[in-house]
C-alpha cells in the first residue's frame, strides 16, 4: 500500500514541483538540476523500500549522478526530507 501511494505521487512529481519543494527549504535549483532531480527519484526511489534504508548508498548515487554543486543540494535536500518525515 505505501509502495504504492508513493508510484502514484511519482506520476505527479515535477521539476516545478521539487523547485518549489527546495526554494521552500532554502535551497535554489535551477531547471536543468530539477528535471535532473526528478528523473534521479524516479530511477531510484525503490531503495526506500529497502530495511534499513541505505543513506551511504543514496549519497553515492548523488554523487556520481550529479556534479559537485547539484550533488550537495541534493544531498541537503536529502538531509531536510529525511528529517522532516522522520526517515531513519
Amino acid at each position: 500500500m505505501f509502495r504504492q501511494m508513493i508510484e502514484n505521487y511519482l506520476r505527479l512529481l515535477t521539476p516545478e514541483l521539487i523547485k518549489k519543494y527546495a526554494l521552500n527549504n532554502g535551497i535554489i535549483l535551477n531547471d536543468e538540476e530539477a528535471c535532473n532531480a526528478v528523473l534521479f527519484i524516479k530511477a531510484h526511489y525503490l531503495m526506500i523500500f529497502e530495511n534499513p534504508i541505505n543513506y551511504q548508498k543514496i549519497i553515492d548515487l548523488i554523487n556520481n549522478s550529479f556534479d559537485t554543486n547539484s550533488s550537495n543540494k541534493m544531498i541537503q535536500l536529502l538531509e531536510i526530507s529525511k528529517n522532516k518525515y522522520h526517515i531513519n
